[in-house]
């Protein structure tokens, strides 16, 4: 039995206080040994608190085999992980892009918008048709900031139908569902130069979602114009 030094040390003071000679000590080892024990066990020792947390395997679980390595896409397929809440990114300064419950309709119609916006092109049966003008007047709010916030002209040249790439990427965010409208946050990135963040209203009429209305929110350079 391994004893604490501090109860050794205790308890070899308290006999050699009791006995002055060293001779009387080595002869009494068995005495010396039944003592300590009698202490030991007398002792009122603290419980340990996770006493055996160092000896456990946390790669492991109870409810997977114990020679599979337990690695993050095994540990998703176990029950452990059932009940843990999905956390899904966050744009800083954007918004979620949790689009788990997004309406398949409008994110379809939101994907098409998208696209057609960063190569400059309009997708005329996204809206309805009393809505068209609503693109017309949200090109001419993006040109007149272009030059301010991009630092280099709107990107079109004459003669081409559908003009040159507007932006390089883009991020559609979590949408609000009120109901009777839809809001689509959107994202686009002009690579090196900066961001526009637009608003998308789609509207429901005819069962079928449209985009009613959109407005540019923000638009910032790198230089934070």
């Amino acid at each position: 039995m391994c004893l604490p030094v501090i109860l050794i040390f205790s308890l070899l003071s308290f006999v050699s206080c009791s006995n002055g000679s060293k001779n009387d000590f080595a002869g009494d080892e068995d005495s010396l040994k039944n003592l300590a024990e009698k202490k030991y066990n007398e002792t009122q020792w603290a419980k340990e608190l996770e006493g055996d947390r160092l000896l456990k395997d946390i790669s492991k679980l109870e409810t997977v085999e114990k020679n599979i390595r337990l690695t993050p896409q095994i540990f998703l397929n176990t029950s452990y992980s059932k009940n843990l809440e999905t956390i899904y990114p966050y744009l800083d300064g954007f918004a979620s892009l949790n689009l788990s419950n997004f309406n398949a309709s409008i994110k379809e119609a939101a994907v098409k918008f998208c696209e057609g916006l960063c190569k400059n092109q309009f997708e005329e049966s996204l809206f309805f048709k009393d809505d068209i003008y609503e693109f017309a007047l949200f090109i001419k709010d993006i040109k007149a900031n272009w030059k301010t916030v991009f630092d280099e002209p709107y990107p079109e040249a004459e003669g081409e139908k559908d003009g040159q790439v507007l932006f390089q990427e883009y991020y559609i965010g979590e949408p609000f569902d009120l109901n009777t409208t839809y809001e689509v946050p959107l994202r686009f990135v002009r690579e090196k130069k900066g961001f526009l963040d637009v608003m998308l209203y789609f509207s429901k009429k005819k069962d079928e979602w449209k985009i009613e209305q959109l407005k540019v929110i923000k638009m910032e350079g790198t230089d934070g114009k």
